[in-house]
């Protein structure tokens, strides 16, 4: 699992491949997440923790390596918060980042298709697992597994220097297990499913932004507000069925429902999208209508940018977070409610 983010310098202020800061743990204690209940010991199926690290303030994207001393064993452990609590898709990423990286020289995996699994303390099969075989001398084959815990995603990844497929199921396994995970409580998750190829992809004209105005500002505050949510509310909704349209790329990937119109962008494989859909047409209130953009990060905030008068790209809506400031953003105070932010046309 790799931390590629390509657009999102407009919104994410702390992306996660820089401003890291490490955690103040001891190298001989455990830690444990205090919004999830995850813990982790100070060594992990054998591993001893080399380092801890958050990309946030507030532990919504920490990263922590266990590995031998001549490094001939590497796992990587990811936990964080994604816009989109969907393990599936995130699974899709991660996979996606191992096959198209040049320094997996072509990395296939091991089994047609993932296979889904129950974390311990869990009933339901809602994680996914692969193993695969690269071109890498260093690391000939590796692992990866995505598990959901409430609202957030535990991405587990295993390279080994000298150790086949059969072995490195085994001790990808043994990680998993030595991971301290909470009692499943609440609504469970949904059964994991891998993401399929759409069955047909979605065309795009020479769409133009709509006019900003403060409507426009207005309409997505109030949308983006239905959509923030507290990382402790663990009582996920079942995901919509959704599948890959096109071909995807180191930096993201494309996601929608069957018969839908919009779509989703998932970038790189660290929990940032963009929603794409039809707005609401209102009479009399200009700005309505189009198609809203809404930028979602893993400090829980959304940003609706300006419409578009018909169904963007995924270059142009890159560009437009990229270049643009939002309209308005949406985001969950320190009591848990709601703000919206307006930003007024000038």
């Amino acid at each position: 699992m790799y931390r590629v983010m390509a657009v999102v310098a407009a919104l994410c202020a702390v992306p996660a491949t820089a401003q890291q800061r490490d955690l103040p743990v001891p190298a001989d204690k455990g830690w444990g997440h205090a919004a999830t209940g995850v813990t982790f010991p100070a060594r992990l199926a054998g591993l001893p923790r080399t380092s801890i690290r958050d990309s946030t303030a507030d532990e919504r994207d920490v990263s922590l390596n266990f590995e031998t001393p001549d490094r001939a064993t590497v796992v990587t452990i990811f936990l964080f918060h994604p816009a989109l609590a969907n393990a599936a898709i995130w699974f899709d990423r991660s996979e996606a980042q191992i096959a198209l990286r040049t320094d997996w020289h072509g990395a296939t995996p091991a089994d047609q298709n993932p296979t889904a699994f129950a974390r311990p303390g869990s009933a339901v099969s809602a994680g996914l697992k692969q193993a695969y075989r690269t071109g890498s001398k260093d690391y000939p084959t590796t692992a990866l597994a995505v598990v959901p815990v409430g609202e957030w995603l535990v991405a587990v990844r295993y390279s080994a220097r000298d150790v086949d497929i059969p072995a490195l199921r085994q001790r990808l396994n043994g990680v998993i297990d030595a991971i301290r995970w909470p009692a499943e409580t609440g609504v469970p998750p949904p059964a994991a499913r891998p993401i399929a190829a759409c069955a047909d992809t979605l065309r795009f004209g020479k769409a133009k932004m709509m006019k900003r105005n403060i409507n426009m500002g207005l309409m997505g505050g109030l949308l983006s507000g239905l959509m923030v949510k507290p990382a402790t509310d663990a009582k996920p909704e079942a995901p919509r069925e959704l599948c890959r349209d096109g071909t995807p790329t180191l930096e993201y990937g494309m996601y929608r429902a069957a018969g839908s119109d919009g779509y989703t962008i998932a970038f790189g494989d660290a929990g940032r999208v963009a929603y794409v859909a039809k707005g609401i047409e209102i009479p009399g209130m200009n700005g309505s209508g189009g198609y809203t953009v809404t930028f979602g990060s893993v400090d829980g905030a959304m940003a609706t940018y300006q419409s578009f008068d018909r169904l963007p790209s995924p270059k142009q809506v890159m560009d437009e977070i990229n270049s643009t400031t939002p309209v308005s953003r949406t985001n969950l105070d320190s009591e848990g409610k709601t703000q919206i932010h307006i930003d007024a046309p000038k």
